[in-house]
């Protein structure tokens, strides 16, 4: 008789794994759908506050349309920059090729000095410009997805801002008062922390693109604006986006007419110490009382949503899992769960913010 509730308990254990790997397995096969889902609810938590305020001052829908055009503007204008980064360099890719036939040339002239025996095809403009009209296709096509994962998005974000308040109330009618008022807390908490913590991001994402466009201004290295809003969208992706933010300008340095060594290694010494500075003394004093991650979970929540999604989920990995942590900790049954993925106790926001931002 008393191994009755121990099985039972591992039955439960069982049904619980394998209901999650049956959503992750959802996740996966319906990119397309839930992954604007995601960043609907992550937009949503940024653009809540001020919508809140708006509806102060404004009608309801004049406030959810204003909400939806300053989270529209931001999409515009990330696109527009894509769009530059990608037309200035693309502008002068013959001079790199150039040049970086030029570097085979004199290491291929090198090692048949030294007596090592090198062959290699010529790098030729006409059979390179093919190849990359051959990326192109599959690239034009994920592009076109990813547009089209848009529109659903402002579409999800839309109807999302005009039902929150309706849905509070049938979460009340259905799930009983108490339920839904620690659901709703928690919701608010885990939305807050992320907030906060987003905007921390963002400020030292701002101030890591500043430095290193003023950097690689100064040293003479081509494209510092390029590089400056490359680090600043790649350190939206923590630990992870910071490395791979280094190669790019430090390829360009290895290629660059009239470059040498030394601006080689000027350039990855330089952005290495920036992205080292801000990474590890800098953003932790801003970011860490609202991630409450550890380390390890944060390389693991950038892979495993990448993974899932793809580079969107690599941007949406960190704070779905930091929202997924605060709100496990609000309760007792899931509370070892954030535990085990936390490094620290987030800062719990006082009531009086989360009854703030609930007023509607």
């Amino acid at each position: 008789m008393t191994d009755f509730p121990k099985r039972e308990s591992r039955q439960v254990g069982v049904l619980s794994l394998i209901a999650v790997i049956m959503v992750l397995a959802g996740l996966k096969l319906t990119t397309f759908i839930s992954m604007p889902m995601g960043l609907t609810f992550l937009a949503a938590a940024l653009v809540w506050p001020i919508q809140v305020k708006l509806e102060k001052k404004l009608p309801r829908i004049a406030a959810v349309f204003i909400s939806l055009f300053l989270v529209v503007t931001v999409l515009v204008a990330t696109f527009m920059a894509i769009v530059f980064m990608i037309r200035v360099v693309g502008e002068d890719w013959r001079t790199y090729a150039e040049r970086l036939n030029e570097i085979l040339a004199n290491l291929l002239q090198w090692a048949q000095v030294h007596g090592i025996e090198l062959t290699r095809g010529e790098f030729d403009l006409q059979s390179l410009g093919q190849e990359f009209l051959a990326f192109l296709q599959p690239a034009a096509v994920y592009v076109f997805g990813l547009v089209g994962a848009l529109f659903l998005f402002i579409a999800y974000l839309l109807l999302l801002l005009l039902e929150v308040p309706e849905f509070e109330k049938k979460l009340k009618i259905t799930i009983g008062t108490s339920t839904s008022r620690k659901m709703a807390e928690a919701a608010a908490r885990s939305a807050h922390n992320v907030r906060n913590f987003m905007y921390a991001l963002g400020l030292v994402s701002a101030a890591t693109g500043v430095l290193v466009g003023l950097f690689t201004w100064f040293i003479g290295l081509q494209y510092p604006l390029v590089w400056g809003l490359l680090a600043f969208a790649l350190n939206f992706i923590p630990t992870l986006g910071s490395i791979v933010s280094v190669i790019p300008p430090t390829l360009l340095a290895v290629i660059q007419p009239g470059s040498g060594i030394g601006l080689v290694m000027l350039t990855l010494i330089g952005l290495t110490l920036i992205q080292f500075t801000m990474g590890n003394y800098i953003a932790p004093k801003l970011e860490g009382r609202f991630l409450a991650l550890s380390p390890l979970v944060v390389l693991f929540s950038i892979g495993f949503w990448g993974f899932i999604w793809g580079i969107p989920g690599a941007f949406l990995g960190v704070p779905l899992t930091a929202a997924a942590v605060v709100f496990c900790d609000h309760f007792e049954p899931t509370r070892w769960l954030a535990e085990l993925l936390g490094e620290k106790a987030a800062k719990k926001p006082e009531p009086s913010e989360l009854s703030s931002e609930k007023e509607t």
